[in-house]
């Protein structure tokens, strides 16, 4: 989900600390799923008009990781390479390629994750005058590819991110200090349509991956 649009409305306010109410039989049940876990609480965002610190964070990091994953990109399909440009080529980066956000991924454990985007920030800066010229040709999917194969350094980072799988990380920060970005409802009353159906695609997925792991061990014997 790219929730970038939305970020850039939005305000930070600590006085009018405002949590949204999420069920605890709800956080019990997206635990297993670590994207599950932590849509919870972004879907939740999305109707609020101002976040807190720890909130706003907790959007960019999801967005964050969604660019560095290819899941937001200005063509019509994912794609494997090139997060962190398209990152950089949506004006998103200003939100992560600063002191604050880096620092606040330390905070929470996520010391990977703050490295990269230190390290990215710096490529940035490094590369700005290329990244900005190529930014008006790399106007279709071929174009941008043939741009991230010649930023190796970029890919990089995002393979040693993606590795790092963080967002375990994050969900654990998230669980320990639940009251600086959700209040939890013990009665356990709220509506959400999101969490079964999230977690019953998940389910699916895992029976679609178990079947062809069978099939791939299948497969392997006959060939003995």
């Amino acid at each position: 989900m790219d929730n970038t649009h939305y970020y850039k409305g939005l305000k930070m306010t600590e006085k009018n600390n405002i949590l949204p109410n999420i069920n605890r039989k709800d956080i019990l049940k997206a635990r297993k799923y670590p994207y599950v876990f932590l849509y919870l609480f972004i879907n939740e965002y999305e109707s609020m008009e101002t976040l807190n610190e720890s909130q706003l964070n907790l959007l960019a990091f999801a967005n964050f990781d969604s660019y560095v994953r290819g899941k937001c990109t200005n063509f019509d399909s994912n794609i494997t390479t090139g997060g962190l440009i398209s990152l950089i080529y949506s004006g998103y980066y200003k939100k992560i390629f600063n002191n604050t956000f880096p620092n606040i991924m330390e905070k929470w454990g996520a010391k990977i994750t703050c490295k990269i985007t230190k390290k990215a920030s710096t490529l940035y800066k490094n590369h700005k005058d290329i990244l900005e010229k190529n930014k008006i040709i790399a106007k279709t999917l071929e174009e941008f590819t043939l741009l991230c194969s010649k930023m190796t350094e970029f890919n990089k980072l995002e393979n040693e991110y993606i590795n790092s799988y963080e967002i375990n990380i994050v969900n654990k920060y998230i669980e320990n200090n639940i009251n600086e970005f959700a209040s939890v409802d013990e009665m356990n009353t709220q509506i959400n349509d999101y969490i079964d159906t999230a977690i019953e695609e998940m389910e699916q997925r895992e029976k679609i991956i178990i079947e062809m792991e069978k099939k791939m061990v299948c497969t392997a014997q006959n060939k003995r």
